[in-house]
């Protein structure tokens, strides 16, 4: 028996910190889905900006806008727990205040999930540059048009380093019955990376995942300048390290081998990233230090030597 029946109840979760400027586009894309959300949730993280004021005036006119006002700022996980706390619909889909839903987005997730007996459904997704409000490419391949993700596939398929874009960077939308009956939140701790520990979770629970590689999630670009999430790859990466201290990894052999490369992978772009500001900021001497002393970095520097000099890249 499926699910999820026909008439499922959607939230729509959007947690929000200084997105005054751009916060209606993300509330306006989930208010015009078919079939209507039950509720768009907006989860004001102590923003210092006036979200609070924009949403609150959004709110006069349309009834399914639900405010929740934090005491402090906790980051996304923790926003989006309070959101999980107060959630009345079937399934919940969460959305980040800088991006947006295409047209037919929650009935495309609530037909896969209910023809797939799925606790979690995510969707492929387009990159949207806001400075020119242009949609790019897709993140994923279109093909095949539903796949079943098991623990070992996720991960697998949840760094950087494949020939498609990170899998933890999806937003699925969860089952709320299946989050409630296993005592599921978010890692508060993680203020980078949390929507993959959130969905490894639900995958190592039991939860059955079902990707639906059509594009109806439409992610701003960083250079966008919209996005409130800083990035800390070496704490993202000792979050994915402490992972295998669980029994549940550590006692499965692939799984564990699965988590190490992706803490190498995360590794690898913190080395990266630190290369590259190095060089933006012309400081040769500290480029050669952290080359030295990583060898992730020393292979980034390498490269754009190779590049500039047409040498081979090792």
């Amino acid at each position: 028996m499926a699910k999820s029946a026909p008439n499922a109840s959607v939230t729509v979760l959007i947690p929000a910190y200084n997105a005054a400027d751009f916060i209606n586009r993300a509330i306006e894309s989930a208010l015009a889905q078919s079939p209507s959300p039950l509720e768009v949730v907006v989860v004001d993280d102590k923003s210092t900006d006036s979200t609070v004021e924009v949403v609150l005036a959004m709110a006069t006119t349309e009834p399914r806008i639900r405010l929740i006002e934090l005491p402090a700022n906790l980051g996304a996980a923790g926003a989006r727990n309070a959101g999980l706390d107060n959630a009345r619909g079937d399934w919940i889909a969460v959305l980040d205040a800088d991006d947006a839903y295409a047209a037919g987005r929650l009935s495309a997730l609530l037909e896969t999930a209910r023809s797939s007996n799925a606790d979690l459904v995510a969707d492929n997704f387009h990159y949207y540059n806001a400075i020119t409000q242009e949609i790019g490419g897709c993140a994923l391949a279109t093909e095949p048009a539903l796949e079943v993700v098991d623990r070992y596939r996720y991960v697998e398929r949840s760094h950087g380093f494949t020939d498609e874009n990170d899998w933890g960077m999806l937003k699925p939308m969860f089952r709320r019955r299946f989050l409630e009956d296993h005592g599921l939140r978010y890692r508060p701790y993680a203020r980078h990376g949390q929507d993959f520990l959130f969905v490894l979770d639900i995958l190592l629970a039991g939860g059955r995942y079902v990707l639906n590689r059509t594009p109806y999630y439409l992610w701003t670009t960083r250079d966008s300048g919209m996005s409130r999430t800083p990035v800390n790859y070496d704490k993202m990466a000792l979050q994915n390290a402490q992972l295998l201290e669980d029994h549940r990894i550590y006692s499965d052999p692939a799984m564990r081998g699965l988590i190490e490369i992706r803490v190498r992978a995360v590794e690898r772009l913190s080395a990266e990233r630190k290369m590259s500001a190095l060089i933006a900021k012309r400081n040769l001497g500290g480029a050669l230090s952290l080359a030295f002393s990583d060898r992730w970095a020393a292979r980034a520097l390498w490269k754009r030597v190779a590049k500039r000099t047409a040498l081979p890249v090792r």
